[in-house]
């Protein structure tokens, strides 16, 4: 969304706006890893000795797991562009814009997980212990998983639009639409997005 706010010469109109960038990458298979750090109950009762007792058993570890890891990000930027009609329905521009994005990684199902226990017993030992006890480490799991950043998010491209009426338009976009910047050593790398076409409406 943009609005012209003054002219310079006859045909450059000077406009600003905002802009709402969204952008998805549709993932790929990786690997994570996760700890567990938990207590489960456990009960043992003797009729040998006339015992019984409820023990809390600690237990503390780590694993992996295979997953879809996907990449989704948004912006949002304020805009100035500079908008050139040499012919009455055509519209050429050039838009620059900053602001803020976030940076997301999504996260599928787990599966294939290494390093995790699960058992369920309810049985009797020796002359008479009886054991009951049920733990599953994954039900505690904490994955180590990236957690979402706030970022700058900038944009510099050209475009032009062509008008079938005088409020519809088709157009089209190249250059930096969208980007957020990140140091990528620290595990987010920057997203582009460098081309778009689509449609336009005048109020």
């Amino acid at each position: 969304m943009e609005w012209g706010i003054g002219q310079i010469r006859d045909q450059v109109t000077v406009g600003l706006g905002f802009t709402v960038n969204n952008t998805f990458a549709p993932g790929a298979d990786g690997t994570i890893s996760g700890t567990y750090d938990y207590y489960y109950n456990q009960y043992i009762n003797s009729a040998v000795i006339d015992y019984n007792k409820w023990n809390q058993v600690h237990r503390e570890g780590s694993g992996t797991a295979e997953t879809k890891v996907r990449r989704e990000d948004i912006n949002a930027q304020i805009t100035v562009s500079f908008h050139y009609s040499p012919v009455s329905r055509l519209d050429i521009y050039t838009k620059f814009g900053v602001g803020v994005g976030v940076m997301n990684y999504l996260y599928g199902k787990t599966r294939n997980e290494k390093g995790f226990t699960a058992k369920t017993v309810d049985k009797t030992v020796g002359t008479g212990s009886h054991y009951i006890y049920s733990f599953n480490d994954l039900d505690h799991a904490r994955w180590d998983k990236m957690k979402s950043k706030v970022v700058p998010a900038v944009s510099a491209y050209v475009g032009a639009t062509y008008y079938l009426s005088d409020r519809w338009g088709v157009e089209a976009q190249v250059g930096l639409l969208s980007a957020n910047i990140k140091d990528e050593d620290k595990g987010y790398p920057n997203s582009y997005s460098v081309f778009s076409v689509g449609a336009s409406y005048k109020f």
